[in-house]
């Protein structure tokens, strides 16, 4: 026993090894510390990521739902101030004027300032809206209020939508963006159709029904500016900043007839959110004889709450929106429909059934119209695509509204509803036609084909998607997934490159491609590999090619995903051309 521990020449054996039992295991115990405190606050990062994220969508819901508040009250305003139905539409347009002018003024600037200090200020405006609704009702301030609203509305849908985005990838690395679209979806036209039901039921239950709903809001978005100044900030200012634009219309020429499609979508889906927004409770009070403010504000609440849970429903991809364009127009034509019918019959079920069923098709079709304009557009034009595509949206949710209001001084209101929904029925079938006719011509001329076999080999001139190509190779046998991404960068061979060009012969290419995935997965069992590759132009960052190889073993798949790039590189025709300040040229193939 007198020997434990002890070896040749007496030394322990700790020293034999080199190591000092005691200060080994004291410098193990600082690693472990380390680690668990570094684990900890990284921990406590995720958490106030976390916080943040429902920080800013209780702030977000809050403010969408403020747009909306007056909808219930304007037949109450209209009967203080003895206003006409094309007054109460005038200030209602005024509210996507604001938006409008956000959108295009002021829209980017989260971008370049960072989300929190723009979403504050957003906050901020909507509340100067709410005391001017407080203490300068009269028709002017009414329309200022309403600017002002729609300016704070228009920033803060197109800043927290950016910002739930971040934090919910900051609080979950790695995880599904699932929940960061239902939330964003759910805030914005949740929040839409919250308020006028909160505000309805306010206007019946409680005094004063002109006051209590903005003196209850100025306190939620007081509240909600406080909670926000919480969330942590997740943009990196760039310095020096980049001088101030404002925010155009970019459609490349090739993607103008699918645009103007989308266009006419969105056009006649806010026409159908706008009806019920600001006219629903003038027609639930004076032609369905229905005293109940809850009641009116409920008819904005059904056509945008239902519009919110069909988005929500259906998770849109590009072959989804094409099978998606036609239900909905449908849907949006039957709701037209039973609008009309209720109108005329008197009947109040039948009136909120036809806002359900119209806005769900309202709903599903501005959502098919943003996700193929998005789909679409560059990385470099997307946002001023978009830009354009809000920009017929709130032209849609002002004309067509403006134009019932004055018809309804002409004649009754259920002939002038009976004229407009004709009209909008027309609109309704043409865009559709347009919309479905544009998708097809656009998939026919896109260069988006398939090798036509088990094996997953895409060449496409839209944007690729990592989960896609990453989903064909995946599979319980799998032990190992390699994904390489080749991006376009900004130079090569010591020249400036400011964006390339793709060309290829698709049946040609994707016999090559195919073969080549053949080849590649031969040199193992189990090896899987899928490729695509982008053609026509590209911008700097943009992913050129996206391949993933997967293998029962890791080294197999790492040799797998070599091999395949590089035979891609010297074997596949498809031909890259390079722009830069100097001109371009053709040099080459592969990415």
């Amino acid at each position: 026993m007198a020997g434990l521990g002890v070896g040749q020449g007496g030394r322990p054996w700790d020293q034999r090894c080199g190591v000092h039992t005691a200060g080994a295991l004291d410098e193990r115990h600082r690693w472990i510390r380390g680690t668990r405190v570094h684990s900890m606050a990284e921990h406590a990062g995720r958490r106030a990521y976390s916080a943040g994220f429902w920080f800013v969508a209780c702030g977000f819901a809050t403010v969408m739902s403020f747009g909306t508040v007056p909808t219930p009250l304007y037949v109450l305003y209209q009967a203080r101030d003895h206003l006409s139905a094309t007054t109460v539409t005038l200030v209602f347009a005024a509210y996507a004027v604001g938006v409008l002018l956000s959108l295009f003024l002021l829209g980017h600037f989260s971008d370049v300032l960072g989300r929190r200090r723009v979403l504050l200020p957003a906050v901020y405006v909507a509340v100067v809206a709410d005391l001017c609704f407080l203490f300068w009702s009269s028709l002017p301030g009414l329309i200022v209020a309403r600017v002002l609203t729609g300016v704070s509305v228009g920033l803060i849908a197109t800043t927290a939508t950016a910002y739930l985005a971040e934090l919910h990838r900051a609080a979950r690395p790695g995880g599904s963006m699932r929940r960061a679209e239902v939330v964003a979806t759910a805030a914005n036209l949740g929040g839409l159709g919250l308020g006028p039901v909160v505000a309805g039921a306010l206007a019946d239950l409680a005094p004063r029904p002109l006051q209590l709903p903005y003196w209850i809001y100025l306190v939620l978005l007081l509240v909600m500016a406080g909670l926000m100044s919480l969330a942590p900030e997740t943009i990196d200012v760039p310095e020096p900043r980049p001088p101030y634009r404002v925010r155009r219309i970019d459609v490349p020429a090739a993607q103008r007839r699918r645009f103007l499609a989308e266009a006419a979508s969105a056009f006649v889906s806010f026409a159908l959110f706008g009806l019920f927004a600001a006219l629903g409770p003038s027609f639930v009070l004076d032609t369905l004889h229905e005293p109940s403010h809850t009641v009116g504000g409920l008819a904005a609440t059904t056509a945008l709450g239902s519009a919110a849970v069909a988005q929500a429903l259906v998770r849109e991809r590009e072959t989804t929106a094409r099978r998606t364009v036609g239900p909905a127009f449908a849907a949006l034509l039957v709701g037209l429909g039973i609008v009309v019918v209720a109108v005329w019959s008197g009947a109040l079920t039948m009136f909120l059934a036809g806002a359900v069923v119209g806005g769900a098709g309202a709903g599903l079709a501005f959502a098919a119209a943003v996700k193929a304009v998005a789909d679409s557009a560059s990385s470099q034009n997307r946002a001023d695509a978009l830009s354009g595509l809000f920009l017929a949206a709130y032209l849609g949710i002002t004309l067509p509204v403006v134009g019932l209001g004055a018809a309804t001084q002409l004649v009754s209101q259920p002939l002038a509803l009976t004229a407009f929904a004709v009209v909008m029925a027309a609109a309704t079938v043409a865009a559709g036609l347009v919309a479905v006719s544009a998708r097809v011509v656009s998939d026919a001329h896109s260069g988006d084909v398939t090798s036509g076999t088990d094996r997953y080999c895409r060449l496409t001139d839209r944007p690729l998607s990592v989960d896609e190509v990453l989903t064909a190779v995946t599979g319980p046998g799998q032990g190992g997934t390699v994904v390489f991404i080749g991006t376009v960068r900004d130079h090569n061979n010591g020249k400036s490159v400011t964006r390339l060009e793709y060309e290829a012969y698709p049946s040609l290419a994707l016999k090559v491609l195919t073969d080549i995935i053949r080849r590649c997965e031969a040199t193992a069992p189990g090896v899987r590999v899928a490729v695509a590759h982008r053609t026509g132009q590209l911008e700097i960052g943009e992913p050129a090619v996206v391949l993933a190889a997967a293998a029962p073993h890791r080294a197999e798949a790492f040799e797998a995903a070599r091999a395949c790039i590089e035979l891609l590189k010297e074997e596949v025709p498809i031909w890259k051309k390079e722009f830069s300040p100097d001109g371009a040229e053709w040099i080459g193939t592969g990415p």
